[in-house]
C-alpha cells in the first residue's frame, strides 16, 4: 500500500452508534504481603471502538464492509469522530483558543506539540494530537 494512513472519515451516520474510547493495559499483581504492585503496560492510551450498533440496515453493512476492506482490515488508518471526545473543551461549551495550553513560548521555541490535558490535580494525562482537522483548530498568543 501506498500509504499508512486515508485522510477519509469513517461514516459519521454509522459511527454515532458506536461505543467505546480510551483502553489502557495494567498489570496487577498481589504480592505475599497482600501489597499490589502496578504496573502500565503502555505509556499511553489507545482508543478502541465498536461501530456495530450504528449498522441498521444492509445498506449500512455493505458501506462498513467497503470501507474496511479499501483499508485492508486494520492495515491503513483513517478518521474516526469520537462524539464524546472530539473538542478541546467540554461538550456543552463552544470550543476556544484557550482550551488546552501547549506551550510557554521563550522566546527562541516557534513549534509546540499539540496536546489535549485530562484533569488538573496530582498527574494530568497529555494525549498528543497527531492528526487535528486543520479547519478546526484554534490558537491563541498571550492570551488573544
Amino acid at each position: 500500500m501506498a500509504s499508512d494512513f486515508h485522510e477519509v472519515r469513517f461514516p459519521l451516520d454509522i459511527g454515532l452508534g458506536r461505543r467505546g474510547g480510551p483502553v489502557r493495559r495494567t498489570d496487577i499483581v498481589t504480592l505475599a504481603s497482600g501489597r499490589e504492585h502496578r504496573n502500565s503496560r503502555w505509556a499511553q492510551s489507545r482508543r478502541r471502538y465498536d461501530a456495530g450498533l450504528g449498522v441498521r440496515s444492509l445498506d449500512a453493512l455493505h458501506a462498513v464492509i467497503a470501507f474496511f476492506e479499501e483499508r485492508r482490515g486494520r492495515l491503513v488508518g483513517f478518521r474516526f469522530r469520537d462524539r464524546a471526545d472530539w473538542r478541546s473543551g467540554p461538550p456543552s461549551r463552544a470550543p476556544t483558543s484557550l482550551d488546552q495550553p501547549i506551550g510557554t513560548g521563550d522566546g527562541t521555541t516557534r513549534q509546540f506539540q499539540l496536546v489535549k490535558t485530562y484533569g488538573t490535580g496530582h498527574d494530568p494525562y497529555r494525549r498528543v494530537i497527531a492528526k487535528p482537522d486543520g479547519t478546526t483548530v484554534r490558537v491563541a498568543l498571550d492570551g488573544v
